[in-house]
């Protein structure tokens, strides 16, 4: 009941039937009944969006401003994300809206949740391995801008610590020194290592030979001026003192040869005299 003054007489009159209490008018309600929420001196069968039940008084009270939906008024405890500037849009996190999701998720627009990224990644633009933004430390991600997380770079590229991703040698390696990357430190199949560049066979310098096993270009044996490497190693020619035997270069002929003025070893004839005349 509510008391009111009609012809200079002070009446009562029936509250509205959603209010327990009223004052002033039928709908000014002061307190509701059971089924009602009470928000603005009016009672309300449920709270309008924006608002949650207080609990406490059970008055419809507003949500947090980043919350379209709530189940308190903290910032903590939306259950839905909105504001009224329909161009901001927030993700739902642990029960708090965010412009940007933290670190291991990223924002699903079309549920406005912030959605855990794929395992790999550190950070992602999707749920995907190969949607990975960046990798956790000691891993490269393979791509851009986006793209997966690898233990280890590809062929012709190498992990760039500084920014987590992987690079490409700049020079044509099959591996290349992450801190000088024009330094190769291994060649793709058919060429061989020199001072870390890659060569082909007929570019390894004089004094060396492409070394199919390790593919180098390796040291000729001491006393080669210039070797090749087929089923064994030889000698194509000696440096200045010594002399050439069955591809091998030697300090001195062995036994039963003699050294001929193109520093290769002849065998020696029967007698003395067919050996001197050898010599000339």
């Amino acid at each position: 009941m509510y008391k009111h003054v009609q012809d200079s007489v002070l009446m009562c009159g029936k509250c509205d039937k959603s209010c327990l209490t009223c004052a002033g008018n039928a709908t000014s309600c002061t307190s509701c009944t059971a089924d009602y929420r009470h928000f603005l001196s009016i009672c309300v069968a449920k709270c309008a969006e924006g608002q949650y039940v207080d609990e406490a008084d059970g008055q419809c009270k507003p949500c947090h401003p980043s919350c379209h939906k709530c189940h308190a008024g903290s910032a903590s405890s939306c259950t839905e994300c909105g504001t009224k500037d329909v161009k901001q849009v927030l993700f739902l996190h642990e029960g708090e809206c965010k412009a940007s999701c933290p670190s291991g998720f990223f924002g699903d627009r079309d549920n406005q949740e912030c959605k855990p990224c794929d395992s790999a990644c550190s950070s992602c633009a999707g749920p995907s391995p190969s949607q990975c933004m960046s990798c956790s430390q000691g891993v490269f991600r393979l791509g851009a801008p986006v793209g997966t997380c690898v233990a280890s770079c590809p062929e012709g590229q190498y992990g760039e610590s500084s920014n987590g991703t992987c690079a490409l040698c700049q020079s044509p390696c099959k591996q290349c020194d992450p801190v000088e990357p024009t330094k190769c430190t291994s060649c793709p199949m058919g060429k061989f290592l020199y001072l870390h560049q890659c060569m082909s066979v007929d570019q390894c310098p004089t004094g060396t030979y492409a070394n199919t096993t390790s593919g180098i270009c390796e040291n000729c044996q001491v006393g080669c001026a210039s070797c090749s490497h087929s089923s064994v190693l030889k000698c194509l020619a000696c440096s200045e003192g010594f002399v050439m035997h069955n591809s091998h270069c030697l300090m001195r002929c062995p036994e039963g040869t003699f050294p001929k003025h193109s520093n290769s070893c002849l065998p020696c004839k029967r007698n003395m005299s067919d050996m001197l005349w050898q010599r000339k």
